[in-house]
């Protein structure tokens, strides 16, 4: 089935007007392909920003004559149909996208942030630098290095060695290998309240390559903390100073071998005070124990997604 075929199931079942055979494929196609769920979830989400913003105009125009609203009704079906058609051509089921009406009021986007340096692992090979790292831009943790077989992207990837207990907190238990980033958030857009929001969102693709149901089991980590003041300084206190985090995501999976490819993704709100980010992604082995061989991170990935807020009239009942 192609995108298009797919998009006209799309929008019956959006117009009510599906039937229960087309609703079956429609949910076989979903159930069955990623990008087709993404497409859902992101056509869905645009069809009900457009049709808020024409119900919206339509209420600024009352007391005109109702075939006026209805008009309007039915330009903004049209629109929603076109900017579908749009998105597909553009490639919307991909990663990323920028999507956009004639009006700068309704603008969704979402870009790389530049700051964060080689999320490919691609610039160097060998081992990482130890420990918490001193300045933004570099990988630096525990024992994990940048090795040339086996990329999702690129050539490289990195693997998780060996976990070692932080340099501030030395007496610690070591109970997973952490590797680190710090990027600069400075001059980037955040939109907050009335103006819609920004958020940041960190996304790594982990590979457990262990032959299938091996134990222990390993859980690998995105997490993400946003600071506020100069980054050169976190290291001296790092991890006691989480706590001064003005935000932070995580998310996680748990794998027992089999060596397929798993995304991981976390968001956190971008709030105006946000200086800097810390990256930080972990493989943790769920019982006490040496690191177990295998374990793998690529295609690192931080975005900046803006939503600007969508108009709405409340109407007292």
């Amino acid at each position: 089935m192609s995108d298009l075929e797919f998009l006209d199931l799309l929008m019956r079942y959006q117009d009510g007007a599906i039937s229960p055979d087309d609703l079956a494929q429609l949910e076989h196609e979903m159930s069955s392909n990623i990008a087709r769920r993404r497409l859902f979830t992101e056509t869905a989400l645009q069809s009900t920003t457009l049709m808020e913003r024409f119900r919206h105009e339509s209420h600024q125009g009352q007391g005109t004559e109702n075939s006026r609203i209805s008009s309007t009704r039915k330009q903004g079906r049209r629109l929603v149909a076109g900017a579908l058609v749009t998105g597909i051509i553009l490639g919307l089921a991909g990663g990323g996208f920028v999507w956009a009406m004639s009006s700068p009021r309704v603008v969704a986007t979402s870009k790389a942030v530049a700051g964060l340096i080689d999320g490919g692992f691609e610039a160097m090979n060998g081992p990482l630098p130890s420990g918490f790292p001193h300045k933004e831009g570099i990988w630096s943790g525990d024992g994990a290095a940048i090795v040339a077989d086996g990329a999702l992207e690129g050539t490289r990837r990195l693997r998780f060695l060996q976990a070692e207990a932080d340099a501030n907190a030395p007496n610690g238990r070591a109970i997973a290998c952490d590797v680190f980033q710090l990027v600069s958030l400075q001059g980037m857009p955040s939109l907050r309240g009335s103006q819609g929001e920004s958020m940041l969102e960190l996304s790594a693709s982990f590979v457990d390559e262990r032959p299938e149901n091996t134990n222990p089991s390993v859980t690998f980590f995105c997490q993400l903390y946003l600071f506020h003041g100069d980054s050169s300084t976190i290291q001296k206190f790092w991890p006691i100073n989480i706590g001064d985090a003005v935000a932070s995501g995580s998310s996680e999976t748990t794998t027992l071998g089999a060596g397929q490819w798993r995304r991981v993704t976390v968001k956190s709100l971008m709030p105006a005070s946000a200086d800097y980010a810390v990256i930080h992604i972990a493989a943790r082995p769920n019982l006490r124990g040496s690191m177990p061989m295998g374990l793998f991170v690529d295609d690192v990935r931080l975005r900046l997604k803006t939503q600007p807020a969508i108009p709405v009239k409340v109407v007292e009942q």
